[in-house]
């Protein structure tokens, strides 16, 4: 009686298993996938200061262009869109 019950139990408990490895691999393949983000890369004598042009740059590249033009280190952890302000306003200084 008590194998019965032993065996009842178990094989319900390796299929569960089976079944979870399964779910994790699916998960795992679903999740694996990552939003690719377009990168472009630009030399820094190249951009005009121009909101047009600044905005197609990444934070990165404004603070490359802030740090080759003007020799001023940006925030990068404000907005995008601040940080082109604030080059845009170096830009009107100079």
């Amino acid at each position: 009686m008590f194998k019965w019950l032993a065996n009842l139990f178990s094989s319900n408990v390796e299929v569960a298993k089976d079944e979870a490895k399964a779910i994790e691999n699916t998960i795992s393949a679903v999740a694996g996938v990552k939003k690719v983000e377009k990168i472009v890369e630009v030399a820094v004598k190249d951009v005009k200061a121009t909101k047009a042009s600044l905005s197609k740059l990444t934070k990165q590249g404004l603070e490359d262009v802030a740090k080759a033009h003007y020799s001023v280190d940006i925030d990068k952890r404000k907005k995008k869109d601040d940080l082109v302000k604030e080059v845009l306003a170096l830009a009107k200084k100079k």
